[in-house]
C-alpha cells in the first residue's frame, strides 16, 4: 500500500500514486487503482477524469466516487480511504483552478495573468510542469516575443517579458521554485537540467510555437531567456499587419529586382518574421526557386526553403559559410543576421553579382544602421 506521506516531498505529490492491496486483495475485494494528474485509472475500468467527478468521500474502508451520471464507484482501500479521498479532492480542485486560470487568459491583462504563476507553484500536483505550460500559454495568447528569468537578488527571480518590443516586468518568483521551473524548461529544450553553472542553448516546440532557450550563469543564479516564435505568423506578408498596398509594393520590389535587402530594427521588432514571410511569399510564387538560409540558429522552418544552421555547417563564421553557399548556385540567400565586416563584404559582393540577398541587422534607426554598416 502506498504511503501518501512518504510520497510527498516539499509539499509536492509525486504522481502517479498506485494503490495495490497486495496479499489482501482477494480478502478485501480491492481493485488496484492509480491516481494520476488527470484522472484515476482503475483495473478493468475506464479511467475517470477529475472533471467528471462530482464528489468523493470516505465511507469506512471504502472510497466512494460520484460521477456526473450519478453513478457511484466504490473502491476498497482499507484504512487509507480517508487519505485518498482528501488527496483526490485536492487534485480535483487544483485541476479545476488551473483550467479556470487558462480559460481567463484572454480576459486578464498581462500582469494579472502572470500573478497566477505563483498560485500554480503552490499546487501539490505537478506545480512546475503546469507553471511552465501556463507561462508558455500566456506567451501564445498575449503575443510575447521573449520571456526572461532574471536572478537579480539572492532569493528572488524577476520575470520580464517583451511584448510589441517593450520590456515589461510581470512577476517575481521564489528562487527555490524557479530552479525547478528552470529544470523543466531545460529538460524540454534537451539541455542538461541539472547543470546551472555553464551556458546552454536548446529548443523545443509547444503547441503552435517554437521556443529557443538560452541559459547563462550569474552570481545570483541561472539566467534564462526564451525566444518565442509563432510559426503561424510566417504564412504571409499580410500576417505582419501590413496594408495590402504596402505588402504588394514590397513583394513586387523583391520579385523584380536583385540586390541586397536589409531588414533593420530593434530587438523584438519583427525583423526575422518579416524576412521569413518574404521568403515564404517568394516560395509559393516560384516553381524554380533556389533559396537557402544561413542562420545561427534556424528559428523556424519555412515550407519550400532550404535552411541551414551555422552549427550544422561546422563553419567558424557566417562569412565563411556564405562563400560555400554561393557555390551551390542559389537564386536567393538569406542571412539570419549581419554581425561583422567580413559578412558585410561577402553579402555586398554577392548582391552585385545578381543574387537576391536578404539579411537582418540590429539598429534602432536608419541613421544608426547606416553609420554602423558603412561608417
Amino acid at each position: 500500500m502506498v504511503n501518501i506521506a512518504s510520497a510527498n516531498k516539499m509539499g509536492v505529490l509525486n504522481l502517479p500514486l498506485e494503490y495495490d492491496a497486495g496479499k489482501f486483495k482477494k480478502i478485501l475485494g480491492a481493485l488496484p487503482f492509480t491516481i494520476e494528474a488527470n484522472g484515476i485509472r482503475i483495473l478493468d475500468h475506464e479511467s475517470i477524469d477529475y472533471s467528471d467527478i462530482v464528489s468523493v468521500a470516505a465511507n469506512s474502508v471504502y472510497l466512494e466516487i460520484l460521477n456526473r451520471n450519478n453513478a457511484v464507484l466504490r473502491l476498497n482501500c482499507g484504512l487509507k480511504a480517508k487519505n485518498y479521498a482528501e488527496l483526490i479532492q485536492i487534485i480535483k480542485n487544483e485541476n479545476s483552478e488551473y483550467e479556470n486560470y487558462s480559460n481567463e487568459l484572454e480576459k486578464n491583462n498581462l500582469n494579472n495573468s502572470f500573478d497566477f504563476v505563483n498560485n500554480i507553484l503552490e499546487f501539490r500536483t505537478l506545480p512546475y510542469v503546469r507553471a511552465t505550460a501556463y507561462i508558455l500559454k500566456i506567451a501564445i495568447v498575449k503575443n510575447l516575443s521573449d520571456i526572461h528569468f532574471e536572478p537579480t537578488e539572492s532569493d528572488k527571480i524577476n520575470l520580464t517579458v517583451r511584448q510589441s518590443g517593450e520590456i515589461i516586468k510581470v512577476a517575481s518568483l521564489e528562487k527555490i521554485k524557479y530552479e525547478r521551473v528552470a529544470a523543466r524548461l531545460k529538460y524540454l529544450a534537451k539541455c542538461l537540467s541539472h547543470v546551472d553553472d555553464l551556458p546552454q542553448e536548446g529548443a523545443f516546440k509547444h503547441d503552435n510555437i517554437d521556443v529557443r532557450l538560452s541559459t547563462f550563469p550569474t552570481d545570483n543564479g541561472e539566467r534564462i531567456s526564451l525566444r518565442i516564435i509563432n510559426t503561424i505568423k510566417f504564412l504571409s506578408l499580410n500576417s505582419l499587419g501590413w496594408s495590402d498596398e504596402h505588402a504588394a509594393i514590397w513583394l513586387n520590389t523583391i520579385k523584380s529586382n536583385r540586390g541586397l535587402y536589409i531588414i533593420s530594427g530593434r530587438v523584438g521588432s519583427g525583423k526575422t518574421t518579416a524576412m521569413y514571410s518574404s521568403l515564404y511569399e517568394l516560395s509559393i510564387q516560384g516553381d524554380h526557386l533556389r533559396a537557402v538560409t544561413i542562420e545561427d540558429p534556424v528559428e523556424s522552418f519555412i515550407p519550400g526553403i532550404c535552411q541551414a544552421s551555422l552549427s550544422s555547417l561546422k563553419e567558424k563564421s557566417l562569412a565563411s559559410a556564405f562563400k560555400h553557399i554561393l557555390r551551390q548556385d542559389p537564386n536567393i540567400i538569406a542571412l539570419g543576421e549581419i554581425r561583422d565586416a567580413d559578412c558585410v563584404k561577402e553579402v555586398l559582393q554577392a548582391s552585385l553579382s545578381g543574387h537576391l540577398i536578404f539579411a537582418t541587422f540590429h539598429a534602432g534607426s536608419f541613421d544608426v544602421f547606416f553609420e554602423r554598416m558603412f561608417g
